[in-house]
């Protein structure tokens, strides 16, 4: 791992070892091999869809406590 500290991976390996995640683990490779293969256009786009993900599970989260009928349509829309 030390060719990734080299490489200008901008804290992944330190990321890495805070999750508690085997460095030498072949899918951790095979993820940082293809997360670091994008170009910065790519990234930004998985970047906002994440983002965008995360609110709507957010908003269905607060929602279907609080006010359960549009929350239930959402649930239904988004699955």
């Amino acid at each position: 791992m030390s060719a990734l500290r080299h490489a200008g991976s901008g804290g992944i390996l330190e990321t890495i070892e805070a999750l508690r995640i085997d460095p030498h683990n072949l899918f951790v490779h095979r993820a940082l091999r293809v997360l670091l293969g994008r170009s910065r256009h790519e990234l930004e786009a998985i970047d906002a869809g994440t983002f965008v993900y995360a609110v709507v599970f957010a908003i269905e989260g607060v929602g279907l406590p609080l006010v359960p009928c549009w929350a239930e349509y959402l649930t239904l829309i988004v699955t």
